[in-house]
């Protein structure tokens, strides 16, 4: 009776039935290593937060938290032939309370998880980056006269030289500049839109 179980449990993990009780099965959630080739990520939604929040006269240090999804993503000549989404989320606290200040380039280092989870996770440093009121106010990344690393997944043969990211929000300046004027501050920073590429 023993083999016979063991035979059925065989033959249901070769046709992918398996079920959590059947500890037969070998895990599907495994890492299976960086992803080669390169990944476009549309369709990026989320916020950037400020604290303390950002004011015209602000000069304490200053807290940058990022969180961002996409669920738009595409690859091109990669291992992967599908990506889900894409989590990409960051601290960093170089900065200071200024509204300002925001516009000042900063070195800025992003974690990107992605769905399904056997892909490794990118990091994804860039060096600085410039504002752009071409698709509404916004950022670019690594913006002009810096550069971008990329290491695990998708960093292409030249970790990522290549990578570049885009993100705005649905405020326009002078909302941004009543709320740095304001006694309270500019707490956060929606992110509506923008594109990612590794490469």
């Amino acid at each position: 009776m023993k083999r016979r179980a063991t035979a059925v449990i065989s033959v249901m993990c070769v046709l992918g039935l398996s079920v959590p009780a059947l500890a037969g099965c070998s895990s599907s959630s495994a890492a299976t290593g960086p992803a080669t080739g390169s990944v476009t990520c549309n369709n990026i939604t989320g916020s950037a937060n400020f604290s303390p929040p950002l004011t015209l006269a602000g000069s304490a240090p200053d807290t940058l938290t990022i969180h961002l999804v996409s669920t738009g993503c595409t690859t091109s000549g990669s291992d992967v032939s599908k990506v889900v989404s894409g989590t990409a989320s960051t601290t960093n606290t170089s900065g200071t309370s200024s509204c300002v200040g925001l516009l000042s380039s900063r070195p800025i280092s992003v974690t990107i998880r992605w769905d399904p989870g056997t892909i490794e996770p990118s990091v994804v440093s860039f060096g600085g980056y410039s504002e752009d009121l071409a698709g509404g106010t916004g950022l670019l990344f690594p913006g002009t006269g810096h550069s971008v690393k990329v290491t695990g997944s998708f960093a292409g043969s030249d970790k990522g030289s290549g990578s570049s990211a885009k993100i705005f929000t649905t405020a326009n300046e002078t909302e941004l500049l009543g709320a740095c004027q304001s006694t309270a501050g500019l707490p956060s920073l929606p992110v509506s839109s923008g594109t990612l590429t590794l490469k």
